[in-house]
This record gives structure tokens, sequence and C-alpha cells, in this order.
């Protein structure tokens, strides 16, 4: 009930600071093509980190080392990480997802890992003289690895796998800023193009 209310009351303080926004016309500005997702993945402050675990037969067994890895990258990289009971509900989440079972006749693992992360939005729909607001999360990119192990070396094979895709992800969100701020330096500047770009080369 706690997180139902804290909810909602993010929700009505976020259409309240939209509609107030509407007011200041004179910095927006537009581009096309891009999800804007990654900027607010981007400018979060900290990320949630949740782990899914569908592994089978002892063939993952060194998950808070594998999750304790990505954050330690994501913290590196200028996030705090929220977990367990202090994750916030609006906050970006990223999802360390694995699903295997092991060999028994070669004693081996097979392994498909995935990485996602999912961002907020907001949306409004106006029909007639009505309109519809949602909040909602949505996924914004997915990383997957498929790997076959020894079941002695499945562990490290699965912290490494993990590391490489969130790197990827941090690489990401780099070059998909860089692609946005370059679209706005091929339009023609204005007021609010020069305080976009200003903005993105941060």
């Amino acid at each position: 009930m706690k997180v139902l209310k804290l909810l909602f009351a993010s929700f009505f303080l976020f259409v309240s600071l939209t509609t107030n926004a509407q007011d200041q016309k004179t910095l927006d500005a537009v581009i096309f093509g891009h999800d804007l997702g990654w900027l607010k993945l981007h400018n979060a402050d900290g990320l949630n980190v949740e782990v899914s675990d569908q592994v089978s037969d002892g063939c993952w067994t060194n998950i808070s080392a594998v999750k304790n890895s990505i954050e330690l990258q994501l913290i590196r990289s200028g996030y705090e990480t929220y977990t367990g009971e202090d994750t916030k509900a609006f906050a970006p989440t990223v999802w360390i997802q694995a699903l295997g079972f092991g060999i028994p006749s070669v004693n081996a693992c097979a392994v498909s890992a995935e990485l996602s992360v999912s961002v907020a939005d907001f949306g409004k729909l106006e029909w007639d003289q009505a309109t519809l607001s949602s909040l909602y999360k949505y996924e914004l990119a997915s990383y997957s690895g498929i790997f076959t192990a020894n079941k002695s070396d499945s562990n490290e094979s699965m912290k490494v796998q993990f590391e490489d895709l969130v790197q990827t992800m941090l690489v990401d969100v780099q070059k998909k800023k860089q692609s946005i701020r370059k679209d706005l330096l091929d339009q023609e500047q204005t007021a609010a193009t020069k305080y976009w770009i200003d903005q993105l080369e941060q």
C-alpha cells in the first residue's frame, strides 16, 4: 500500500510538472527517429538492479558475485544502484536474467544470458474533450548471449558474459547521446537547439 501511494503521488507530481512546463516553449526542440529513453537513462541518478535466475542443475551458483560485478560497473559509470526494498518506482531498471540447464553426459552447462534495461515514460491521449494520461515502463534495450561451458567453469563464464553485456549497454548510452547531439547540430541553430546541444555536451 505504501508503494502504491508513492506511485500515485509521484504520478500526479509528474503530471503537474508536465503541465507547468507547457508554458516554457522557448527551449522546445524536435528531433526525429530517436528514443529519448536513452537520455533518461544517461541522466538518471541511479538504476534499479534486479536478478531473474532460471538456471538449473547447479550451473549458476555465484549470483551475488555477478550482481556485484554489474553494480560495480554501473557505479563506476556514475550511477547509484538500488536493490531489494531500496528500488525506486520510476528509476530505470537493469535486469540480469539467465535461463539454462546442465548436460550431465558431458558434465557441461548451456546458458542463455540476457541483460535488459527499462525506463519510465509518460503518455497522453486527447479524445474529444477528454485526456487520458499514463505513466508506464517499457524495455529500452536488451542484450543477450548464449554459451556452453564445463560445469566447473560455468560461474566464471556467466560473470564474463554479463560483464560484456553491461559494457555494451554503457557504450550504447554514450553513442545514443552523441547521435542525438549530432542531429541537433545538423539543424538550424536556435536558442532551443543550442540549449540542448550544450546539455548533451556534459
